[in-house]
């Protein structure tokens, strides 16, 4: 699957070379718009699933450990946890949670998120969903 392709032309917002600064709103109708878009652009809802709407290799399973990351994210702000408190209540490296905060999940597994959510006192429920793809 393809990237997103945008027009070459510079528009207001983009950085002038020979000031290095920002176009003067006051002149922002001398430019053209950065994205032109086509007449028969379709607006197409996707899946829900980021990873698998981009085409990325193993979509399901990087969507599963996002969600899981987003709801530690969600605990840690709603309990005003910082990692080092984090790694006190639970025994997990604070720069784990860093990790899940930036968030780098490569070397999180499901299971691995599901102990953390475990260890911050929280119960996790799993529904599973199969079905053949289109095509």
């Amino acid at each position: 699957m393809g990237g997103t392709r945008f027009s070459e032309k510079v528009g207001f917002g983009h950085r002038n070379a020979e000031t290095g600064g920002r176009v003067d709103p006051a002149q922002a109708e001398a430019f053209t718009p950065a994205v032109e878009l086509d007449e028969d652009l379709q607006i197409v809802d996707g899946s829900a699933n980021l990873y698998r709407d981009l085409g990325e290799p193993w979509a399901d399973l990087k969507y599963a450990k996002t969600e899981l990351a987003i709801e530690i994210v969600k605990i840690l702000d709603a309990e005003n946890l910082s990692t080092r408190q984090a790694e006190a209540r639970t025994g997990v490296s604070h720069s784990e949670f860093s990790r899940i905060r930036r968030p780098s999940l490569r070397r999180f597994t499901i299971d691995r998120l599901m102990i953390i959510l475990d260890k911050l006192g929280y119960d996790v429920d799993v529904s599973v969903e199969v079905r053949k793809r289109p095509g």
